[in-house]
């Protein structure tokens, strides 16, 4: 007998919970749940639910073949290839869960388990093939088998299932055939085929009168629709998005009156789009980008009555001038113009879309003049300008824009100086600003503001005085300011951001310690000057009784971009008593939980972490007194730039908008 060490627990057998005859559950949380050696389950007689995660055995053999009651039954992430019982007789199980069972070649014959409402075989990634016999459960609902990589097809006794109303096969590759009766499932609601193999969908899809969700994203072989998916009368939404060799669709999409939003993004090949989507009149959301070969705006979204709620047309290389008859579009709430390189200029009639809330044309780099009619737009609540070089002026007409709530303003080839208009907006609540050289006082009177953020405006010599309202404030790439005025009355921040500024955020450091931001969740400083170590003291509102998160990033100026190692030394001292010291092995950025952009004029940043969920290196309870932190980069004889300090309250992230 193996000697059991001090303070083991012995590990359950399953004959000893066989002989258990009031359990009802079994819920087992890892493979080391029950004794190895024991190679058959003992089942209590009454169990109704089984839960046993990474099961370590090679096959699942039951010690007796019929279990009256057991209703659930889930083995995430079991090591089995297949089930040793072939007789095994389930009747009342009504769910199968063999997620992650990545060794899995081969389910049992389905034929006894009469009562399944639920298959999961989710990212079973070496299961080949279903068994014909899966044609019995006619009371299955859900059958799910996303990720079943190695999947080669379907069998046409799926077809039998009437009961089944959710289908996902996204991301089987292999399968590249539908069975020809799937328009057989009759009750089905939900088909995802999205990154799957497919070059051909079966004309009895058009029987789906049930079907509300298809998804066809990512089907890379796919050249066609077939002309009778315009029968599923119930069908709300169609994604197309990424079906690189589709070269058009059928008209009897028109038909389609129940959809609420269609997605052909990134159908590169996609040369025309049918006028027949003219005719849908549910209001729904459109989403036309990156259609490579669409040259022009389809005729289907210029006729005069046509009804889109949302209409994304971002990306359109061609489009010099948006056509005048886009503004019959009265319904649209949400007109995206994104990325339209080539658009040089908006109608007048603009101002016709008497509905419409949300403006994008960020991205639309050639954009020279906008129209004085854009005043009109009384339901305009949001305005991206963002990238917009060309831009020669902003119509004064903005100003009776009295509903807009968040404006975003890049610095054009003449727009420097934000215009005084801007003060009449009483409603703003978010301003984004770059590139600007010049800001009015009349900010000031934003008194609604709550975001504000200023980036890339290395002439910009002062800011306003800001509104005490406002609760998140961004200063990115301003090199010519040399302090922030007013910053210590902004009592509501919660998100300070100071990037790049010539090391103003250390400047303003001891204000920042000094100012009672009770409110202060985040709070990220950037652009350490190079030389001695960085010294400074933690803010006096952080010093609570909960532990602070920071995140200290070095950034590498001198090395190559995959240098091995950097280290970083830190000494934490609390009324002058060293609390925590010593050097780390820094690790790239990307591996921690900071925005993905988090880079310096291309060159690598690496970071330590001090103080994270799991107390890594250090956690700060101090309720009084004040601590200084002493952070050195080096990496052999280089004396790295300290690039990043990022503070932030326990189970909150950063708002990754700011970059």
């Amino acid at each position: 007998m193996s000697r059991m060490g001090v303070g083991e627990m012995p590990k359950p057998s399953w004959k000893g919970i066989a002989a258990m005859p009031h359990l009802r559950m079994i819920i087992a949380g890892s493979e080391a749940a029950f004794d190895e050696h024991e190679k058959e389950m003992h089942l209590p007689g009454k169990i109704r639910w089984l839960s046993w995660d990474w099961c370590p055995h090679e096959t699942v053999a039951f010690r007796h073949s019929r279990h009256e009651q057991l209703c659930i039954l889930e083995l995430h992430g079991g090591h089995f290839r297949d089930f040793r019982s072939p007789t095994l007789v389930l009747p009342k199980l009504k769910v199968l869960d063999l997620t992650w069972c990545g060794n899995l070649i081969r389910i049992p014959d389905f034929t006894h388990l009469p009562s399944l409402v639920k298959l999961v075989l989710h990212y079973c990634t070496s299961l080949i093939e279903l068994d014909e016999s899966i044609g019995h459960l006619i009371k299955l609902e859900k059958l799910i088998m996303e990720g079943c990589s190695k999947l080669k097809g379907l069998p046409a006794g799926l077809c039998k299932l009437t009961s089944l109303e959710f289908l996902d096969l996204f991301g089987c590759m292999q399968i590249s055939v539908l069975p020809e009766q799937i328009g057989d499932l009759k009750s089905l609601k939900h088909l995802d085929l999205g990154r799957t193999g497919i070059s051909y969908i079966p004309h009895s899809i058009g029987r789906l009168q049930c079907l509300e969700w298809l998804d066809l994203t990512g089907c890379s072989s796919l050249r066609k629709i077939p002309d009778p998916i315009g029968g599923l009368k119930n069908l709300s939404w169609l994604s197309l998005a990424e079906c690189k060799l589709l070269e058009q669709l059928p008209n009897s999409m028109g038909t389609l009156t129940s959809l609420k939003e269609l997605d052909i993004r990134n159908c590169e090949s996609l040369i025309e789009v049918p006028d027949s989507l003219g005719n849908l009149n549910n209001d729904p959301k459109l989403f036309v980008e990156g259609c490579l070969s669409l040259e022009i705006v389809p005729n289907s979204i210029r006729m005069s009555g046509a009804c889109f709620d949302e209409l994304h047309l971002n990306g359109f290389k061609s489009l010099r001038r948006l056509p005048d008859s886009v503004a019959d579009l009265r319904s649209v709430r949400w007109l995206s113009l994104r990325d339209c390189k080539s658009l040089q200029e908006i109608p007048v009639s603009i101002d016709r879309l008497e509905s419409l809330e949300i403006l994008d044309l960020s991205g639309c780099i050639s954009l020279k003049k906008i129209p004085e009619s854009i005043g009109n737009l009384k339901c305009l609540k949001c305005m991206s300008l963002k990238h917009c070089r060309s831009l020669e002026e902003l119509p004064k007409s903005m100003a009776d824009l009295k509903s807009l709530e968040v404006l975003h303003i890049s610095g054009g080839m003449s727009v420097k100086r934000v215009p005084d208009f801007i003060g009449k907006l009483k409603k703003v609540r978010e301003l984004h600003l770059r590139g600007i050289e010049e800001m009015p006082n009349l900010i000031s009177g934003l008194l609604r503001l709550e975001k504000f953020c200023v980036r890339d405006c290395p002439k910009l010599e002062s800011l306003p005085r800001l509104s005490s309202s406002l609760t998140h404030l961004s200063v990115i790439g301003c090199k010519a300011l040399p302090d922030l005025s007013g910053l210590e009355s902004l009592k509501s921040l919660q998100e300070l951001v100071l990037v790049h500024g010539d090391g103003l955020g250390w400047k303003l450091m001891d204000k920042i310690s000094q100012s009672s931001f009770e409110r202060l969740e985040h709070l990220l400083i950037a652009g350490a000057s190079e030389g001695s170590d960085l010294l400074f003291q933690l803010p006096k509102w952080q010093l609570l009784e909960q532990p602070i998160i920071m995140r200290l990033f070095c950034l590498v100026e001198e090395l190559p971009f995959n240098a091995p190692q950097v280290n970083v030394e830190i000494q934490v001292k609390v009324e002058g008593k060293v609390v925590t010291e010593g050097t780390w092995k820094a690790r790239k950025a990307k591996d921690f939980d900071v925005p993905e952009k988090l880079e310096v004029e291309g060159k690598a940043l690496y970071g330590v972490v001090l103080g994270n969920e799991e107390e890594e290196i250090y956690r700060c309870y101090v309720q009084e007194g004040r601590a200084t932190l002493r952070v050195k980069a080096t990496y052999k004889q280089y004396h790295l730039k300290m690039a990043y300090f990022y503070v932030k309250s326990p189970n909150l992230g950063l708002d990754s908008s700011v970059f």
